[in-house]
């Protein structure tokens, strides 16, 4: 059985794709986890033309890593597209949902996202779309100290994303990025705290990284005050972090209005 290995490194990029072919070269490392039970699984759904469509769901006892979201537009017209996620029935967009996608043309859509049995992969093509998907997935035993913590409707003011179990050591994997080398990524240029903002208007967004014991203040800040508009992705938190146990990450919105999701990718240890 083939063996999938993540390397944290201490300098350049993580990347999914590297994860996907199991890098076998340990030298300046911080260390490695092996994906236990891991096995690579390729979704495919042909010529996909309006609405949502749900892709695929995790095992029960399973966890699946997201490593590359390819799509061929099979018409002479440029509809929008793009990934989402589905938690208790309700659709959260991954990328640009004003992105088109160019006729006769396959795109490369980059975000981070591992799946849990609870949540489902699912595309959204607009009117007039022919569009083939491919999502590339690597299953692996929930037990596994790689995830997503999300949080699914947020509340106006402060939310807590998620928190360092205690006695580990918690960093933050990238959640999107315009390099596609940069998914799940330990570096400075892509962004690690995730957030769409589905709520009709523009939400002022604040990202803090709170020490244990802490509160949320400007002496924490990570991702500073931004206006995200409505159907956009929030630009703040760059870059990447590790946490100590009890640290938490935080982020807060100027109101509680509905299909607003924010989530992390997390490696602990």
């Amino acid at each position: 059985m083939k063996k999938f290995i993540i390397f944290l490194a201490l300098c350049g990029t993580l990347s999914a794709q590297r994860i996907q072919n199991s890098i076998n070269n340990p030298l300046s490392s911080l260390g490695s986890l092996n994906l236990s039970g891991g096995v690579p699984k390729n979704i495919f759904v042909s010529h996909i033309t309006s609405g949502n469509v749900d892709l695929y769901t995790p095992a029960a006892g399973k966890r699946a890593l997201v490593s590359n979201f390819t799509v061929y537009n099979d018409s002479a017209g440029t509809p929008t597209g793009y990934p989402e996620v589905k938690v208790s029935a309700t659709y959260y967009p991954l990328a640009s949902v004003a992105a088109t996608i160019a006729a006769n043309t396959t795109s490369n859509i980059v975000f981070g996202l591992i799946l849990d049995s609870t949540t489902t992969l699912a595309f959204n093509a607009g009117t007039t779309a022919v569009i083939n998907v491919w999502a590339s997935i690597i299953e692996y035993d929930a037990t596994v100290p790689v995830f997503s913590k999300y949080v699914a409707g947020l509340a106006s003011g402060n939310n807590t994303i998620y928190t360092v179990t205690s006695g580990r050591t918690g960093c933050l994997l990238s959640t999107t990025s315009s390099n596609k080398d940069a998914a799940f990524g330990l570096n400075t240029g892509a962004k690690s705290v995730g957030y769409f903002n589905g709520s009709g208007g523009s939400r002022t967004i604040t990202v803090n990284l709170v020490p244990s014991g802490g509160s949320v203040a400007t002496t924490n800040l990570f991702g500073f005050s931004i206006s995200t508009g409505n159907n956009a992705l929030y630009a703040g938190a760059v870059g990447s972090a590790c946490l100590s146990a009890g640290d938490f990450v935080n982020i807060a919105t100027d109101a509680n209005t509905a299909t607003q999701f924010a989530w992390v990718n997390v490696i602990e240890q």
